[in-house]
């Protein structure tokens, strides 16, 4: 089974701040500190229930994506168009850390698949 494996809520870049403002507010969500373009991964405990995610910016506006982790990605997203799904994004890799892409499904829901082997770098 390939696992729902880490979630974003993301908003337009103007609005980044106050939307991790208000997780951490509402929810007592903490962010990581430090990371690239002030990405809002929230912390978790390794033992902690659920999983991991993060709060953002997209250009793409107000979005809650899911990532389903799969072993090999273009295995996945060829599947993907074969039944039905448009690639929205492409293998984009984060060195030292993922492999992902988003797809459209026929319903046109966006949903992020990513790679469970991490990428050298």
């Amino acid at each position: 089974m390939n696992p729902v494996a880490w979630f974003e809520i993301n908003g337009p870049e103007s609005q980044k701040k106050a939307l991790q403002d208000f997780y951490a507010n509402t929810f007592d969500w903490k962010f990581g500190q430090n990371l690239p373009n002030d990405y809002g991964m929230v912390e978790k405990a390794d033992d902690a229930p659920g999983i991991g995610g993060a709060v953002d910016a997209s250009d793409r506006g107000a979005e809650v994506l899911i990532f389903i982790e799969v072993d090999g990605l273009n295995a996945y997203l060829d599947r993907a168009k074969e039944n039905g799904a448009e690639v929205v994004q492409g293998q984009t890799d984060v060195p030292g850390m993922v492999s992902y892409a988003l797809i459209r499904d026929p319903a046109g829901n966006v949903v992020g698949v990513m790679d469970s082997a991490t990428p050298e770098g």
